[in-house]
């Protein structure tokens, strides 16, 4: 009787259900709940944190790998630099050296040629001389006053003196020639030639060493920067994953907490269950005979 007229007399919906979306908040990593923000019936906002899960078994084998590259790479950079620093060193002192043995022979140089220039100019003094001797004997000779002997005594002096003077005139250009070859940077010394030849070598065997140690080591140093990017940026990865904060990603309150702290959660199991209650729904069943006593919305 009650099923058949109640419906009749009834003015109340027979039943009801209630109905609202339910988030289910889980977490992305296996590990345990370290900390736990949230209590049943908690109101909780979109991107709020609801748990710490650690994970101290992560996989670490990247970020070995990547730190062990570095610290070669920095141990090779340590290493270039060392043999940079001692070749610039080097460098420096051969290029002293290379300095002190060209000033030498500049001075060496500058003195040969004003030996030759003193010679130069006595020969000419005597071609002179013996030019003016070879006129007075002529004259002599034209007066009698000596035999032809005496003449031709005199004319050869005179080609000895022109042939010494021809001597002195080439030793005097050579020189000049070298001085000008020394002003230039050239080695024209005599006996040092063959340390200075060394010492050249060396130089340039140690400019170009430093040059190729210096592109290496650029080369190096940029390498070395990028593996220390990618070191922390594995590293901070693992932080986040060793401690990896869950975040709600919509809004609602909190329905029940399943996993509690000191909890062990699996990868994908469900933390904290949460309903929107902003978008609650009832759905109510009514006798026909009400439903034109109902007002929609």
């Amino acid at each position: 009787v009650t099923t058949l007229i109640q419906p009749l007399v009834s003015r109340q919906a027979t039943r009801s259900v209630l109905q609202a979306p339910v988030t289910l908040v889980t977490s992305p990593i296996s590990g345990v709940v370290t900390h736990m923000t949230l209590r049943a019936l908690d109101k909780v906002e979109a991107g709020a944190v609801v748990a710490t899960v650690q994970n101290p078994t992560i996989n670490r084998d990247i970020l070995t790998t990547l730190t062990t590259q570095r610290l070669a790479l920095q141990s090779q950079v340590a290493q270039l630099t060392n043999q940079l620093n001692a070749s610039s060193e080097e460098l420096q002192f051969v290029e002293q050296q290379v300095k002190l043995y060209r000033t030498a022979s500049m001075a060496q140089t500058r003195d040969a040629w004003q030996i030759a220039q003193r010679q130069r100019e006595v020969a000419q003094s005597s071609v002179a001389e013996q030019e003016q001797k070879v006129r007075r004997t002529a004259a002599m000779l034209d007066e009698g006053a000596v035999s032809p002997q005496a003449m031709d005594a005199a004319q050869a002096q005179l080609s000895i003196s022109r042939a010494n003077a021809a001597v002195a005139e080439q030793a005097y250009s050579g020189l000049g020639q070298s001085m000008a070859s020394a002003s230039r940077g050239v080695f024209v010394g005599g006996g040092g030639a063959s340390v200075y030849q060394t010492l050249a070598s060396r130089r340039e065997t140690l400019s170009g060493a430093i040059e190729r140690a210096q592109h290496d080591s650029e080369a190096l140093r940029q390498q070395l920067r990028e593996v220390t990017a990618l070191e922390a940026e594995e590293r901070s990865r693992i932080d986040r994953m060793a401690a990896f904060e869950v975040r709600a990603m919509q809004p609602g309150q909190v329905n029940s907490v399943l996993m509690p702290q000191g909890s062990f959660v699996p990868q994908g199991a469900t933390l904290v269950r949460m309903t929107d209650c902003s978008r609650i729904e009832v759905v109510a069943v009514f006798a026909p005979r009400v439903a034109r006593k109902l007002n929609m919305g």
